[in-house]
């Protein structure tokens, strides 16, 4: 279940990195937005899902998921 794995990955991530926030986005299939599939909060042990950004509205943070594999 990607959903369940996803939890487990970023609970493990924040952990093993020590960071409070660890979520994954994906592109939809025209990569006009992204999507939070997943967000894990450390300070309250919880999850979150279904934030979205559009290309349109973030154009610059958008120019940089094109160059660079992730962003910190």
């Amino acid at each position: 279940n990607l959903h369940i794995a996803l939890r487990e990955i970023t609970e493990a991530t924040a952990q093993t990195v020590e960071v409070k926030r660890v979520s994954v986005w994906l592109y939809n299939s025209e990569r006009s937005k992204i999507e939070c599939v997943d967000l894990y909060d450390a300070t309250t042990h919880c999850h979150s899902s279904g934030m979205t950004f559009w290309k349109a509205n973030f154009p610059v943070f958008f120019q940089a998921l094109e160059q660079e594999r992730s962003i910190a």
